[in-house]
């Protein structure tokens, strides 16, 4: 289920009101049966704004805060506060949720989403488990274009250095065999391919990450038996 409220900014109480009515008007076709996760998306742009004046707006929630540690951001306060009180909102019509993230997107409209789900996750059930102490997992991301580079930035440094320590270890020869290509000694092309292969080691979702682990770890085990049978180990591998 989703909800668009439209022309709102996210400091606004009016989020809180109109996703109550939404849960109470839609009680119905939730199953109380199953646990939900909650994704709240905004315009990034909006809370960038450098003069703090445009926070103070009837119903800001920006307004009320007093900060009791020097390291404290105001905006973040007020965007944890936001999803706190969307979180305690399904509590209190009984509705299980554990996983809830608010991020902020490049929009062009400053309009507010949220997004109400099942919760599918692999690690459901130990969360129901512990859950029962009342613990949740709740992601801010202030802005995910910028999260997004960063961890593009990161991942690409691992990658490389996984690649640099691989080749080192096995040299050209035993990297090509394990890509399935033929040496050609020339490296940005035994590069693009180890990427192409294996990029879901770095730049994925944990379910394909493990999937490609998998297949670089069978592919090398497969490579020692050979070499083995051939009479030729490889120390390094």
């Amino acid at each position: 289920m989703q909800l668009t409220i439209k022309n709102t900014h996210i400091f606004d109480i009016k989020v809180q009101d109109e996703f109550r009515k939404f849960i109470v008007l839609h009680k119905e076709k939730i199953d109380a049966s199953k646990i939900y996760e909650l994704k709240i998306i905004y315009n990034s742009n909006s809370v960038l704004d450098r003069y703090e004046d445009k926070f103070y707006f009837d119903n800001s929630i920006y307004k009320t805060i007093e900060l009791k540690f020097k390291k404290q951001n105001k905006k973040d306060e007020a965007i944890n506060i936001q999803i706190d009180q969307c979180i305690g909102i399904l509590k209190d019509y009984g509705i299980e949720c554990y996983n809830s993230r608010i991020e902020g997107h490049k929009l062009n409209n400053n309009n507010i989403e949220i997004i109400l789900e099942e919760d599918k996750s692999e690690l459901l059930d130990m969360e129901r488990k512990i859950s029962k102490g009342k613990i949740g997992v709740t992601v801010i991301i202030p802005n995910i274009s910028y999260a997004e580079r960063k961890m593009g930035e990161l991942c690409g440094k691992m990658a490389a250095q996984t690649y640099l320590d691989l080749h080192k270890s096995i040299g050209n020869e035993m990297m090509c065999e394990i890509l399935g290509m033929q040496n050609t000694g020339d490296d940005s092309i035994i590069w693009e391919t180890f990427i192409k292969e294996y990029g879901d080691l770095f730049f994925s979702t944990e379910d394909k990450h493990k999937k490609s682990k998998e297949k670089f770890l069978n592919r090398v085990s497969t490579l020692i038996e050979i070499e083995r049978k051939k009479g030729r180990g490889h120390d390094n591998v």
